[in-house]
């Protein structure tokens, strides 16, 4: 912890070093008065050396000023011991929480001056101490012996940004430091300024409008970077960011407030409830029939398993009467929503073969659990933090991708090598294999100028206006084009 301070140093202020002097009596002499410093903190610096050394803590005391200006005329530093307790409490109270008594009313100080235009010179100097000095194992922990460098909040705040737990960070630079003792500061520093730094951000900038002006700048580097800012209600945001195209299908739960807004902010939308939900909602409302076998299979047919709206109105109407439910408002509440569930009446809705909002769910998991708790209120970071977790589903994507192309060029190899036709190229695995992977192939042809026409093939599959088969054949044999 000493050679953090510089001490050692054999030429400050004039004086060379004496080996057989102390490291004490070295500071104290070039702390005695008349002594010709640089700047107060320059002097601050040097008396937490000598105080480190010496066994006690400073703090900054009082400082006059140049009469009608602004400017230090004289600063004093004194011992963290100086001064007494303020007595707030009565004689006849006992207060509930008694703190430690660290003043002792210690008159040990540092005051250095100048003259108007001129330097720095130490004015005063008192030695004495009315208390005990601290254990030379202790002294690193005195708040005057504690800072945390520029270097090192550079480091902490290179492995924060990486993700690492501020523990870890600092586990590891003092196992670097060779014990804490050699680090420089405490733990509780550094979670004091990080936490500072939060609090100032979002203060002086404010949280959202740091988040806003986020979102300008990665637009500016990013053209294809979309963001909108809803002020209004009137305003459209999301309809806009979708190019005015409105969804083919919405999955909510029964809430009367969605449905509302829904039907009439997406007119055109299939609004859909999500059938886990109505399954979990329905045995506080059905009561006996929950244990029924013969009214869950009914039920289950209902939703699921009928192929026409007729054969709905048959099943419901067979439920109804079989089991007296004529009066039962939770059913006649959901037959009337009968639409917005049961399978048969979205058949020719796209709904990408999903039946309740579980996919959405998951997702909003994942999410949860990027926005940690560190960074729950700090929306810019959130944002971060969830398009970082994007980028890694891309980056599995684009690696399933490449592991898709294989697949079906040894899948199509297999078929040439035993003389079969390919009669359903749909057939062959292709676990995430994306269209994307197929517009890059025909792009890298189309710049070759050698795009080919239609396959003869008894069964093509077209893909976004190009011939599967072809695709396959020509990955196949890539010395086909050259």
């Amino acid at each position: 912890m000493i050679s953090q301070f510089g001490l050692g140093d054999s030429s400050l202020s004039g004086h060379a070093k004496v080996p057989s002097l102390s490291i004490v009596e070295e500071l104290k002499i070039r702390l005695g008065v008349g002594q010709v410093m640089k700047s107060t903190e320059d002097t601050y610096l040097l008396y937490c050396k000598y105080a480190h050394a010496k066994g006690f803590g400073v703090k900054k005391g009082d400082q006059r000023y140049f009469t009608g200006t602004k400017e230090i005329q004289a600063k004093e530093f004194e011992c963290s011991c100086q001064g007494t307790k303020d007595e707030k409490c009565s004689n006849d109270r006992v207060p509930v929480y008694q703190k430690l008594i660290t003043r002792t009313g210690c008159k040990a100080r540092l005051r250095v001056g100048r003259e108007k235009g001129g330097e720095w010179k130490v004015t005063r100097f008192v030695l004495e101490h009315n208390h005990e000095m601290i254990a030379a194992g202790q002294t690193h922990l005195l708040r005057s012996s504690r800072n945390i460098s520029h270097a090192q909040k550079s480091t902490i705040q290179a492995l924060v940004n990486a993700k690492i737990p501020l523990a870890s960070v600092l586990s590891y630079m003092e196992d670097e430091a060779q014990g804490s003792e050699h680090l420089g500061f405490i733990r509780k520093d550094a979670y004091d300024h990080f936490c500072h730094i939060k609090k100032c951000t979002k203060i002086e900038n404010g949280d959202a409008s740091e988040l806003l002006q986020h979102f300008v700048n990665k637009s500016n580097d990013e053209p294809l970077f979309y963001w909108n800012m809803q002020v209004d209600d009137d305003n459209r945001t999301f309809l806009k960011s979708m190019g005015g195209k409105q969804p083919e299908t919405i999955f909510t739960d029964q809430c009367q407030a969605m449905m509302n807004a829904i039907d009439t902010v997406f007119p055109c939308a299939h609004h859909r409830l999500c059938q886990w939900h109505i399954n979990q909602n329905a045995p506080s409302h059905l009561g006996s029939m929950n244990n029924n076998s013969g009214f869950k299979k009914l039920w289950n047919e209902c939703m699921h398993h009928c192929d026409s709206e007729e054969e709905f109105e048959v099943t419901w109407k067979k439920m109804i009467d079989d089991y007296n439910l004529d009066g039962h408002n939770w059913l006649k509440g959901m037959y009337n929503l009968r639409r917005r569930w049961s399978t048969p009446f979205s058949n020719n809705k796209f709904s990408a073969g999903l039946l309740a909002t579980s996919r959405s769910e998951g997702t909003n998991s994942i999410l949860k659990k990027a926005a940690h708790e560190e960074t729950r209120n700090m929306l810019t970071e959130s944002f971060n933090s969830v398009a970082e977790k994007t980028i890694t589903w891309l980056e599995n994507l684009s690696i399933k991708d490449i592991i898709a192309c294989n697949d079906l060029i040894s899948s199509e190899r297999n078929n040439q090598s035993t003389e079969e036709p390919l009669r359903n190229p749909l057939s062959i695995k292709s676990r995430g294999i994306t269209n994307a992977c197929i517009q890059r192939h025909w792009d890298e042809k189309s710049k070759k100028g050698k795009r080919k026409g239609k396959v003869e093939t008894s069964n093509p599959i077209d893909v976004n206006g190009y011939v599967w088969k072809d695709f396959l054949h020509e990955k196949a044999n890539p010395g086909d084009d050259e």
